[in-house]
């Protein structure tokens, strides 16, 4: 098999959280909030479906184990504001946000990043 089990559900996550990333961060700039309002709003939905997909699955939620999800959301709302901030009115802010998440996120799996833990 090409692809096994882990790579679809991975995938799928990973789309998942853009998706909601990117919803929540344009409808932030829609409701005209600042960079705070814009970064917590996509990071709220980009972790929340996640969050009740491991809650209900009885598991423990992604975002509490690898951190790395939560500073690629971040990383992708900063991204998607500034480009808004500085007159990007296209579909660019949006995939440049999207890739810079999916970069972040690839290498964080591939190099096995974490954020260190605090005792």
């Amino acid at each position: 098999m090409i692809f096994s089990e882990t790579f679809f559900f991975r995938t799928a996550e990973l789309i998942g959280t853009l998706a909601f990333a990117a919803s929540g961060a344009m409808l932030a700039i829609d409701r005209h909030l600042d960079l705070l309002g814009v970064i917590v709003l996509g990071v709220t939905t980009a972790l929340g479906g996640g969050v009740l997909r491991d809650i209900m699955s009885r598991s423990t939620p992604a975002v509490l184990c690898k951190h790395i999800y939560a500073v690629a959301s971040i990383a992708g709302g900063l991204l998607y504001y500034l480009c808004y901030y500085f007159g990007w009115n296209s579909e660019l802010p949006v995939l440049l946000s999207v890739l810079l998440v999916v970069v972040i996120r690839l290498l964080a799996a591939h190099l096995r990043w974490d954020l260190p833990k605090i005792a």
